[in-house]
């Protein structure tokens, strides 16, 4: 098995997707599956930037003699802030290559890793997900592979490694609802994934490839 270890070129678009900057939230890489090499994407993630403005209020009053009360005095003052949300990098291989599969098996790959890089020293949550770009999905965490653009019948999932070992296959449908490997930590993390493929008799032979977007959220 060969994983390309130069992770996301940066790039403005995808010159295989086509993929522009405004169409993408967040920070994705994309990554294919197979023997296809497709061109990899990175998009910076701009800080989103919110403006609050807190006005404080106070007013100064003289005493009130038997003589005299002195006229209210007031001033303000306005306090400006801004609001700036951490960006984190996320890297992947530009390709994994499952290798040989033969027709009637379950098959557990070795690990694909993704690197989520957060700069700063403070604590930031993070949490990933996943969306099926190229291929067929089956359910809400399973992708059918394409042989010349057309399903050949294999299946494809990932599933998250903890310290506990593995565990359910993770959503391939980029909802918010289907994160994974979610951490709260400082700076560098890794997250590992299991590749499982699903080769059934009647699958079409020929060179079988699916393409995944993952991005980073701050949950």
């Amino acid at each position: 098995m060969k994983t390309n270890k130069q992770g996301c070129s940066s790039s403005n678009k995808n010159p295989v997707l086509g993929v522009s900057v405004a169409e993408i939230k967040d920070i994705v890489c994309v990554m294919s599956f197979g023997d296809v090499r497709l061109g990899a994407l990175t998009v910076m993630r701009f800080n989103k930037i919110k403006n609050a403005a807190i006005t404080i209020g106070f007013a100064l009053f003289g005493l009130t003699s038997s003589v005299h009360a002195a006229d209210p005095a007031t001033a303000s003052l306005i306090i400006e802030a801004i609001l700036t949300k951490p960006t984190c990098m996320i890297t992947v291989p530009t390709t994994y290559d499952l290798g040989q599969l033969i027709r009637g098996q379950v098959r557990e790959h070795e690990p694909l890793l993704i690197n989520v890089n957060c700069p700063g020293k403070d604590s930031l949550k993070t949490a990933l997900k996943a969306k099926v770009l190229a291929g067929r999905l089956e359910g809400d965490d399973k992708v059918q592979m394409l042989v010349n653009g057309q399903g050949n019948g294999t299946l494809l999932s990932l599933k998250p490694v903890n310290e506990s070992g593995a565990s359910s296959p993770v959503k391939l449908t980029g909802a918010a609802s289907g994160t994974f490997c979610e951490v709260d930590t400082v700076g560098y993390r890794q997250c590992q994934l299991i590749p499982v493929t699903e080769v059934h008799s009647e699958d079409t032979p020929g060179h079988a490839s699916a393409t995944l977007l993952f991005e980073v959220v701050y949950p």
